[in-house]
């Protein structure tokens, strides 16, 4: 599935108008952590399946807000059209 891409901005500068496309990703987090961002990517999943491009994006930060307060956000978005 050649399709799906990732990316993203340098930590001092997230408010850059064009995130950067990246090749790999590392995750430093301890397993609660880990457990918080599975069930986000799985809701997300579920979330596609159910609607489609109507999807749009989703915030990990807006995901169970109370539990977490990272310093970093993941968004899931639908593929370009």
């Amino acid at each position: 599935m050649a399709s799906e891409k990732l990316f993203g901005h340098p930590l001092n500068r997230r408010t850059s108008a064009q995130p950067v496309a990246l090749s790999e990703v590392s995750i430093v987090a301890d397993p609660a952590v880990l457990r918080h961002l599975a069930m986000f990517l799985t809701s997300c999943a579920d979330q596609l399946e159910s609607g489609g491009k109507s999807f749009g994006h989703r915030h990990l930060a807006d995901f169970e807000r109370d539990k977490f307060d990272l310093e970093f956000d993941v968004i899931v978005a639908t593929q370009e059209g």
